[in-house]
């Protein structure tokens, strides 16, 4: 994924060759409201950053955190170089919404060095930004998606999401939601994302290993966080509300293995017995994540993980695989585009545009 090479000639900061804390990356203090399931990825997320900078050595510069709009999309913000704060920050950029998917693969594209993840809620991926998902997921671009999923639009006073289970009340939906609920875990798979996995905010340790895999896998890595909003998302007619919500979400989560004795049933071509349950089977995957969603459970853990598919950069030439199985990186944000270095390339294209009546 990083090849120091490619990336000798680049003017490191300050930074790069120093151990972080998590205060280092930690910017400007969040306004997410108090109990938000946001701080747990957030927090997860800045001990993965700290980890990759200081094990594998990758430099502070490149990581790139893009949002979307919403409450999630503003996590770019809170890692940022802040004056008040006194941080390094990290780079990240928000853009328009649901369009966070096009950046970061734009900006994989131009330097496949970079460590680009992509922070988009429920909304912001899977309604107005639904395209861009799919389309990600299928050239499987080596970039990170983490969808904050908490059935609701946080920022726009709790409308239902596109993960929306049914009959459940909100502002837009007073009687109950009726249609069927968006699953992003199975259609981050049939879509051809190669690293798909869900989290629980409140479960800092196993989010953290499950978003630090996602990173070092070379594909479209998708990880889906259950992350309550306390201000929004209310059941049973109200009377579960506020932070009591986690101890709901807490009886409607289970771990992949407990489920899987159920989904296995299934899977037509196992036997009775069935065996144990393979991530690199997209079968296996498929019948959990359907298995929850009809139960009205939503599986947690690692469901798919395949190595060896090769990702948009490396389709188009940017990354190339070498022999030993590492990748040599093309990156045409370091290309040498200077006039005097290529001036007899510029004057022949300028010669082959040229108007001939």
């Amino acid at each position: 994924m990083y090849d120091p090479e490619e990336q000798a000639f680049i003017k490191k900061n300050t930074y790069s060759d120093i151990p972080l804390t998590v205060k280092d990356i930690s910017g400007k203090e969040s306004n997410w409201c108090a109990g938000c399931g946001d701080f747990g990825i957030l927090a997860a997320y800045k001990n993965v950053v700290v980890k990759l900078h200081n094990e594998d050595g990758v430099p502070l510069e490149n990581f790139v955190a893009v949002g979307g709009i919403g409450c999630s999309a503003k996590t770019p913000e809170w890692l940022a170089k802040s004056p008040s704060a006194g941080n390094m920050g990290l780079y990240g950029c928000h853009t328009l919404h649901g369009r966070d998917l096009s950046v970061a693969s734009g900006l994989k594209m131009t330097n496949p060095n970079l460590i680009v993840v992509a922070f988009g809620g429920d909304g912001n991926t899977l309604a107005i930004g639904m395209s861009e998902f799919m389309h990600t997921c299928r050239r499987n671009h080596n970039i990170t998606i983490v969808i904050f999923n908490n059935q609701v639009y946080g920022l726009t006073k709790g409308q239902a999401s596109p993960t929306a289970h049914k009959d459940l009340v909100t502002g837009s939906t007073p009687r109950g939601v009726r249609d069927q609920p968006v699953d992003p875990i199975q259609l981050a798979i049939v879509a051809g994302a190669t690293f798909v996995a869900r989290g629980f905010s409140k479960n800092r340790k196993e989010l953290e290993e499950l978003l630090l895999a996602a990173i070092r896998h070379n594909g479209c890595s998708v990880v889906d966080v259950i992350t309550p909003c306390v201000t929004y998302h209310r059941e049973e007619g109200g009377k579960i509300r506020d932070t009591a919500i986690y101890g709901w979400w807490d009886e409607h989560i289970a771990p992949i293995k407990d489920i899987w004795g159920d989904a296995k049933q299934r899977v037509e071509k196992e036997s009775a017995a069935g065996p144990d349950y393979d991530v690199t089977d997209k079968l296996h995957a498929l019948a959990v994540a359907h298995e929850g969603a009809e139960g009205g459970r939503w599986p947690l853990g690692l469901f798919y993980h395949v190595i060896g598919v090769p990702t948009a950069e490396e389709v188009v030439g940017i990354a190339e695989r070498q022999p030993d199985g590492t990748l040599k990186i093309h990156a045409p944000a370091h290309a040498n585009i200077s006039v005097q270095d290529n001036l007899p390339y510029y004057r022949q294209l300028a010669e082959a545009l040229r108007y001939k009546p």
